[in-house]
């Protein structure tokens, strides 16, 4: 569907565009809708297609996520995932939405902690852990070379 992208507009989509959009999905019977504009909330979207919304930096690394096979890919998407969590959190404490409208699980169940404290702990103990396992990777490929057969061929 087509965007207007120009920011003298206050509309994103044409006049009607909305309404077809949601003949669309109730004919397609979609059960998820990815936009790729942020002047629309998510929770504004979800009021109006009753759907999960997504965006593009959410889809990339819920595929990243699913295909992550080693412990430091699962902890670089882990880290990744902190700055999108964050800039999530400021339109959740905004407009008091609802954590699930926007894919994000809180970091806490208390609402006196501060979240951000609590994702930047978690960022340093990822870091941490991220370093680990990269020194622990480096270790065990020198060790794999300091065992190896060296042959010498002279003359």
């Amino acid at each position: 569907m087509g965007v207007d992208y120009n920011t003298k507009r206050k509309a994103v989509w044409g006049r009607g565009q909305i309404e077809t959009l949601v003949r669309k999905k109730m004919q397609s019977r979609v059960t998820a809708l990815m936009v790729n504009v942020d002047m629309l909330s998510p929770q504004e979207l979800f009021k109006i297609f009753h759907v999960p919304i997504y965006d593009r930096y959410n889809i990339v690394l819920s595929i990243f996520k699913h295909y992550a096979k080693t412990q430091e890919a699962r902890l670089q998407i882990q880290l990744a995932e902190i700055p999108y969590i964050r800039s999530r959190l400021h339109h959740l404490n905004k407009y008091r939405t609802d954590p699930t409208t926007l894919h994000v699980e809180r970091q806490s169940e208390r609402a006196s902690v501060d979240e951000f404290e609590v994702l930047r702990l978690r960022e340093q103990s990822l870091r941490k852990k991220l370093q680990q396992v990269v020194e622990k990777n480096v270790d065990k490929a020198a060790e794999e070379t300091r065992d190896a057969a060296m042959v010498a061929v002279v003359g």
